[in-house]
């Protein structure tokens, strides 16, 4: 029988993520049905779930993995009278005080998971104050296709000025405009934004770009929306990778790791997991823009600390977040709930 994989979280990648994990298991033997759910809301989850329960009905899974908070509560639906186990991963959990609703369920949907799966300490953290047990999450980081983000290939173009590269989904101009306050500071670099699936202008590229032309530095700020398959490439190119936004930054953290590029990040929460400071890059306080500029200036300024920090990123990338050792990781939770559901369905 086979493993569901039931994902209701495309993100800024188009179920990217879960499509590399989906083919990793498969190759490490398992059988693996990928089902991507879009513009699933609150509303349609219930009919989601029952449309699941149908069809489980004919094929039951030996366990669910379910990304996202609403394929979380769908699953639940879906194996309601059943042994068959569910494995939950949140991503973003909701806040409180943003969204009580959202908040109460999540924790309702962890509670009734076999397994929560954590992307990094602090998501462990996060999840025990929600009232999940601790003995029931296990931490199985994000992980980072090692056979097409390399340190050896083709490479963009460049000038002769230090490139930055970063990725924002254009939603708010927080993290972005950090960025940009530090080049004043950095005056012979340049920063190169990656918008996936966002096609400028936006208001958002508007609003960051007027404030690097007040700050007289337009000229070295670029957004680029490009073929998500030239984004090794692009990596090649940088001299850093800078990320502020913790679980929106932690793919394309990996992915710059594995390309041999030094990461300069927040100290927070799966970002803080993945640079080994001072090893592979440099984390900063989070919101700090004078740590993030002295951090950004040190290392440009250092082409033997940043060769040194990206030879250690690479080896870093492919031990712990490898997919194939991410899948290893996800197929041992995966034996380990399926007895633990039938004791819990036990009478």
């Amino acid at each position: 029988m086979p493993i569901v994989l039931l994902s209701t979280e495309p993100g800024r990648n188009d179920f990217a993520a879960d499509r590399s994990l989906a083919q990793a298991l498969a190759e490490s033997g398992e059988d693996v049905r990928l089902d991507t759910q879009d513009a699933v809301s609150l509303a349609s989850a219930p009919s989601l779930g029952h449309e699941l329960a149908r069809r489980w009905r004919e094929e039951p899974p030996d366990a669910v993995l379910s990304h996202g908070w609403l394929a979380g509560l769908a699953a639940q639906i879906a194996v309601r009278g059943t042994r068959i186990p569910v494995l939950q991963r949140f991503g973003r959990l909701a806040r409180e005080r943003d969204d009580a609703g959202r908040a109460r369920l999540e924790t309702a949907i962890g509670r009734a998971a076999t397994l929560v799966l954590a992307a990094c300490r602090d998501e462990v953290e996060d999840l025990v104050v929600r009232g999940i047990p601790r003995a029931r999450i296990r931490v199985v980081p994000h992980g980072v296709d090692t056979t097409r983000f390399t340190d050896e290939g083709l490479t963009w173009d460049r000038s002769p000025r230090r490139r930055l590269v970063a990725v924002d989904d254009l939603s708010d101009a927080v993290a972005v405009g950090t960025l940009v306050s530090t080049l004043p500071s950095l005056p012979e670099s340049e920063l190169l934004v990656v918008t996936p699936g966002t096609t400028p202008p936006s208001p958002v590229v508007e609003q960051v770009t007027e404030m690097a032309e007040q700050r007289r530095v337009g000229d070295r700020l670029r957004f680029v929306d490009m073929d998500p398959e030239q984004m090794p490439a692009l990596l090649r190119s940088a001299d850093l990778a800078v990320a502020a936004r913790d679980e929106a930054d932690i793919d394309f953290v990996l992915q710059a790791m594995a390309c041999g590029v030094p990461v300069v990040a927040a100290e927070t929460g799966a970002l803080a997991d993945a640079v080994a400071d001072g090893v592979t890059g440099v984390l900063v306080p989070p919101r700090s823009p004078a740590r993030l500029g002295e951090a950004l200036r040190s290392l440009l300024s250092d082409s033997l600390t940043r060769e040194s920090f990206g030879l250690a990123a690479v080896d870093r990338a492919r031990v712990r977040f490898g997919l194939g050792v991410v899948a290893g990781a996800t197929r041992r939770v995966v034996t380990e709930a399926a007895p633990a559901r039938e004791a819990l369905s036990a009478p």
